[in-house]
């Protein structure tokens, strides 16, 4: 594949795995998508919203860029469900935390 075709197709992804009892994010980015993943680490160094997730690492392999990232949070709200009442609050809060804290360093989730 030529790397203008490569550039044309682009792609995030997420996974999670378990290193050490501790659940990681693993972000992976191709073609276009790259140079967002990076900025996202850029932010992600500057906030520091360890509430929710703390940067590991951003590693540049040849065809895709990587974000690994620490995940805080006990719960997320992708399933809110399976989720008793409690947990749901305190994703939230969490979640509200966060948009505080970017809002308060001047970006906004949009800009993001």
């Amino acid at each position: 594949m030529t790397s203008k075709a490569a550039e044309r197709v682009s792609s995030t992804k997420i996974s999670h795995k378990l290193v050490h009892g501790q659940r990681i994010l693993v972000k992976s980015a191709t073609g276009r998508e790259r140079s967002r993943l990076r900025h996202e680490a850029e932010v992600l160094g500057l906030l520091h919203l360890s509430a929710v997730v703390d940067m590991l690492e951003l590693k540049e392999e040849d065809d895709q860029t990587l974000l690994l990232l620490l995940d805080n949070g006990p719960r997320t709200l992708l399933w809110p469900l399976d989720m008793t009442g409690e947990e749901l609050l305190r994703a939230l809060q969490r979640c509200c935390t966060a948009v505080e804290q970017l809002h308060e360093a001047g970006w906004s989730h949009g800009s993001l």
